[in-house]
């Protein structure tokens, strides 16, 4: 046997190995997930492949009854959504030492909001995984270099499937660090499998496909533990595609670092500087690192070491609640509540349709012609019943209505609507629904705390996953970012509220503010130079509703009416106004030209003394009122 031979037989072990890891957290599972099927089918008001949300045992029992369902879950998880993405969040770059500069840690903070806006992030992939944190419980987005955006690389923030993700082992992190690790499965084609990866095309050829789903792996013969793994395991049979598998792991490595002699802090070299040419004390140590291997079948595509050096999973899990490791979200709480409804609400037409309205019962041979006492007495039905004892034969009579059970029926259809709303935390007043006697603002807020309280553990999480995937894009902009180049961040900007840090940068030359842009110059220098420094993410966040700025908007307005020296400036920025950065630019130019008209004054004055200034007129009072009943003086009088 040839060291060739032994090392395929090798790789071969390693790839079935990590099939097998698959398998089993697939069988682990299976019925989590039919749970989170169920949840988005629910959701969709699509279950089982047809229009509604009763599922194919009930409709067998259910027949030819009435089956009405009124979807109150997507109404629960719009509204949490709503909730969330309402929020300001601000994700704020700080230093992590002493050593790191504040001004290049706002740099930083705009080129997260850079990249953000390159990916759409915002609007696509956090959008899409906060949903399926609300839905299931669990969400998604990778973090990666890569060409999709650009042909010679580009950060870029991608929305992962659920479905094709499976954690190994059990853990309570939420950054994942203390799982086995973690399998995406990326479907793909022969073709492209044969595209991606070239070289391994002869190899790709000799895959199975189209076989039973018993079939064993080619390859099992090696397996450590011995058993056997079938073409399910790496053939998806529906989708007719390959199920290739992207295994993250963490694992033991020797690293040798440099320990610095003043500080003590240990630093681990540039793969390009020799270690031996170093004076200062080097430390062996085993720490753990991320390995990433890509297989399909028994076939091994890629593998090696993370090449990102924040060290973690690139991907970042976006998870509704965890508690002992088990993630759960919303819907599935609603589930039963939903199904009592909509049996309940279907039950009521139900009787309502069956229910004899027109109908007479006759004893039988009464009449001659059926049909023509039909016409006579106007009834669409005339039903004929052998007499009961004590009734005498030939009489006619009204079928009696039982609609006794409709009041009890309504009654139990509204309770589910109500346990509907004590499962989310949502009551009335958070869905919109103003209760009677309450007039302000103030008050509905005041009602809407206590229940929203519930869900606020779904936006502490929320928040958390937005700061790990600041993170892992902070350090990525330092990894890749290390060239001079010029970087345009879109937004409101005006140099007059720019931050201390930045006012710095823009007299040093590495930041200009033009209309609506902020141009950022990096690594033209040491000055410039992001790579340097250690830094770190924490998130600011505010309710940023529309009604949450207009009530801001005329607080700042009713701040001025009692006699608060508040800017003009800043009521317009709180004002929801169009074209407000070129109403404040042009307020800020004006402002310019008048202290450069005054200052001409004074040099042109008599006898060096300038005129006295025209005195401002008063601006008018606010005559509104704010959301907790502040009103100005002059409304008051």
């Amino acid at each position: 046997m040839t060291v060739n031979e032994v090392e395929d037989i090798t790789e071969t072990q390693r790839a079935v190995k990590i099939t097998r890891l698959y398998h089993e957290a697939r069988l682990a599972e299976s019925e989590e997930r039919l749970v989170w099927k169920k949840c988005f089918e629910y959701y969709n008001n699509w279950v089982d492949g047809k229009l509604g949300q009763w599922e194919s045992s009930w409709r067998e029992k259910m027949g030819d009854k009435t089956m009405l369902s009124f979807n109150m879950v997507r109404k629960f998880v719009r509204r949490i959504f709503g909730n969330s993405i309402q929020m300001r969040v601000e994700e704020k770059v700080i230093p992590r030492d002493d050593v790191s500069d504040p001004m290049i840690a706002e740099i930083l903070g705009d080129l997260r909001k850079y990249v953000y806006d390159l990916n759409k992030a915002d609007k696509i992939s956090i959008a899409q995984a906060l949903k399926d944190m609300i839905i299931c419980g669990r969400g998604f987005t990778k973090s990666e270099w890569n060409d999709e955006l650009d042909p010679i690389g580009e950060i870029s923030i991608s929305y992962v499937n659920p479905f094709k993700v499976y954690l190994i082992g059990k853990g309570e992190r939420y950054d994942l660090l203390d799982r086995r690790g973690i399998i995406e499965v990326l479907p793909m084609s022969k073709e492209d499998l044969k595209e991606r990866y070239p070289e391994q095309a002869e190899r790709i050829e000799g895959l199975y496909e189209n076989r039973d789903s018993d079939t064993p792996l080619a390859g099992d013969d090696y397996l450590p533990e011995g058993g056997s793994l079938v073409c399910d395991d790496y053939y998806d049979k529906e989708e007719n595609n390959f199920k290739v598998l992207r295994y993250q792991k963490r694992e033991f490595v020797s690293v040798t670092f440099v320990k610095n002699p003043i500080t003590g802090e240990l630093v681990e070299p540039r793969a390009e500087v020799v270690l031996e040419e170093i004076p200062f004390e080097k430390i062996t140590k085993r720490v753990k690192r991320v390995r990433i291997t890509t297989i399909c079948g028994n076939l091994i595509l890629e593998d090696g070491l993370s090449q990102y050096k924040h060290n973690r999973y690139d991907l970042v899990g976006w998870f509704g609640d965890m508690t002992m490791g088990r993630i759960t979200g919303v819907v599935q709480d609603l589930i039963d509540a939903q199904m009592e409804k909509n049996k309940r609400r279907s039950v009521i037409i139900d009787i309502l349709n069956r229910s004899p309205k027109g109908t007479i019962l006759s004893t039988k041979n009464l009449f001659d012609n059926i049909e023509q006492a039909r016409k006579d007495y106007s009834r669409p039905t005339i039903l004929e019943t052998n007499a009961a004892p004590g009734q005498l034969a030939g009489s006619i009579m009204a079928a009696p209505s039982d609609l006794t059970a409709i009041p009890a029926i309504v009654g139990m259809e509204q309770s589910s609507e109500e346990d509907m709303k004590e499962i989310t935390g949502l009551g009335d007043a958070s869905l919109g629904i103003v209760p009677a006697g309450v007039k302000s603002g103030r008050g509905l807020q005041e009602l809407k705390g206590p229940s929203e309280t519930i869900i606020s553990v779904f936006f502490d999480n929320y928040l958390l996953s937005r700061q790990l995937l600041a993170q892992l894009v902070v350090s990525m902009i330092q990894q890749f970012y290390t060239e001079p180049r010029r970087i345009r961040i879109l937004g409101d900007y005006t140099q007059k509220f720019i931050p201390p840090e930045m006012q710095q940068a823009i007299q040093m030359g590495l930041v200009s503010v033009e209309e609506g842009a902020k141009i950022i110059a990096i690594n033209q220098d040491a000055l410039s130079n992001i790579t340097v420094g250690r830094y770190d993410v924490i998130i600011d966040n505010a309710p940023y509703s529309p009604s949450e700025r207009n009530r801001q908007f005329y607080d700042l307005l009713n701040m001025r009416s009692i006699g608060l020296m508040i800017p003009d400036e800043a009521i317009i920025a709180a004002s929801d106004v169009r074209g407000k950065q070129g109403i404040l630019a042009g307020m800020q130019a004006m402002k310019q030209m008048a202290a450069m008209q005054a200052m001409a004054g004074v040099e042109r004055g008599n006898n060096g003394k300038s005129a006295s200034p025209k005195a401002t007129p008063p601006m008018p009072g606010d005559l509104m009122f704010n959301r907790a009943g502040v009103q100005s003086p002059q409304m008051a009088t």
